[in-house]
């Protein structure tokens, strides 16, 4: 009797921290409105693009300056090293699979969600971490022609250069010929970072989308994950937009960062895979368009 009352009161503290733990992500969600927030978690999220979009919400409303996380046991035995005396550490939320009888193999399963804790690698010490990243290969743009050619293999739509008024795109994606079309004459980093915005529209929203405010939000915000990831300049990317946006619908706002959460995951493994196996430019590749041709092309559909 005494173990049932035990269990159950650990239960009902567990139950109690998990709603405690939602109550804090939805107040961060709505604070995540905030241009300048918003920016700060989105460099949050391009450290942590395999967690859910809730525990990288709460990584971030914990540890905005967090860059690698684990817990206190798979540090020492994954990593060798061990967190440090008094750190603080970090909460999410962790699925667990449990079966309404654990004595019966094809007993019905179900998930509930507890709290763990994570701890960031600024938190420990022991042994440094191997690990390969294209940003030693991309920075400062160094290699920008073997990562531009990485970057249109990822898309099936023509990509060229063109004279495109500087007070109205950096770029532009045409649903119908299929063609992403940059302003010539801007830098290497802008360059990269508006074919990245332009691949996001012809991935996300070339069949539909709800409107042309959260279709920008949408691959501006992947072109800045990308981005940081590789270590490119973001200094000038700005998000005056994401404030009211839809009345500060919060789940309409967890359904985009979803879709920028995989279209970001998936470019980001392919352009690793691309960078590792060292892809260079083949005769086939995507074509390139004069100025002079591009003005046979037709209207394009402005983003």
């Amino acid at each position: 009797m005494k173990n049932n009352s035990t269990k159950s009161e650990k239960c009902i503290k567990r139950s109690e921290k998990v709603n405690k733990i939602l109550t804090q992500l939805e107040h961060g969600t709505k604070e995540l409105f905030n241009s300048e927030k918003y920016k700060n978690y989105l460099t949050t999220f391009s450290k942590f693009t395999k967690y859910s979009i809730n525990n990288t919400i709460l990584i971030y409303l914990q540890n905005p300056d967090a860059t690698l996380v684990a817990g206190y046991k798979a540090w020492e035995t994954k990593f060798k090293r061990h967190v440090k005396q008094g750190e603080q550490g970090i909460t999410i939320l962790a699925p667990m699979k449990y079966k309404k009888d654990p004595d019966d193999d094809e007993s019905e399963s179900f998930i509930l969600y507890r709290p763990v804790t994570v701890f960031d690698i600024s938190q420990t010490e022991g042994e440094e971490l191997p690990s390969f990243s294209p940003v030693s290969v991309v920075k400062d743009v160094n290699g920008y022609q073997k990562l531009f050619t990485a970057l249109a293999k990822l898309t099936d739509y023509k990509i060229e250069f063109a004279a495109l008024a500087k007070d109205t795109c950096k770029g532009t994606c045409n649903f119908t010929t299929h063609t992403i079309t940059i302003r010539e004459g801007m830098s290497e980093s802008e360059n990269l970072s508006t074919l990245i915005h332009e691949i996001a529209h012809s991935i996300l929203h070339e069949d539909e989308y709800n409107s042309r405010n959260q279709a920008e939000v949408e691959a501006e915000s992947v072109a800045f994950v990308v981005s940081t990831f590789l270590g490119l300049d973001t200094s000038d990317y700005s998000f005056p937009y994401i404030v009211g946006w839809e009345e500060n619908d919060v789940d309409l706002l967890r359904q985009s960062l979803q879709r920028i959460k995989t279209t970001s995951n998936s470019l980001i493994t392919q352009l690793e895979n691309e960078l590792q196996n060292g892809t260079e430019q083949k005769s086939n590749e995507k074509e390139v368009k004069t100025k002079e041709e591009v003005k046979a092309t037709q209207t394009m559909k402005l983003f």
